[in-house]
């Protein structure tokens, strides 16, 4: 992992353990904080959401966004 990722979800963890202290919601430890940050549905679901993206194109299942972003102005009639 590269140490940008890192420090990006480390300031993602800081500001959602900053909101949960603030609302009263942290728990008693920082372990009780990082599991319900870890927990959380918004990261689970895109934690899976991700895995299947990654499964959808080594499948094969996977189009370029400029091709889906064409097909959707196709689908509703906005011209390119």
């Amino acid at each position: 992992m590269s140490s940008q990722t890192i420090d990006v979800e480390f300031q993602e963890f800081v500001q959602y353990a900053t909101r949960r202290i603030a609302s009263g919601q942290a728990g008693e430890t920082v372990e009780d904080l990082v599991q319900q940050w870890r927990g959380g549905t918004d990261f689970t679901q895109a934690v899976t959401d991700v895995r299947q993206g990654i499964a959808d194109d080594s499948a094969g299942r996977a189009i370029p966004v400029s091709e889906a972003f064409a097909n959707i102005r196709r689908h509703v009639g906005i011209a390119e």
